[in-house]
């Protein structure tokens, strides 16, 4: 099952610690834009970029499919 999981980066601003969240549908898609996102990282002098969980799901619960009546 996949949950909803965001991005965090933090990073400081004018003296003030800062963070911004980016949605992903699963820890998979998060992991994979913070690999791809790494000049981001660089640019914005994060000082950590890390993904996050949460218990949501982002997709429903697998159901059996119904067998044609031919099938049984």
């Amino acid at each position: 099952m996949e949950y909803i999981t965001g991005l965090f980066i933090y990073y400081v601003v004018a003296n003030t610690n800062v963070f911004t969240v980016i949605w992903y549908e699963s820890e998979k898609m998060c992991l994979e834009a913070m690999i791809d996102n790494g000049p981001l990282y660089i640019q914005l002098d994060a000082e950590a970029m890390l993904c996050k969980k949460t218990d949501k799901m982002s997709k429903g619960v697998p159901r059996p499919k119904i067998r044609p009546e031919g099938d049984t």
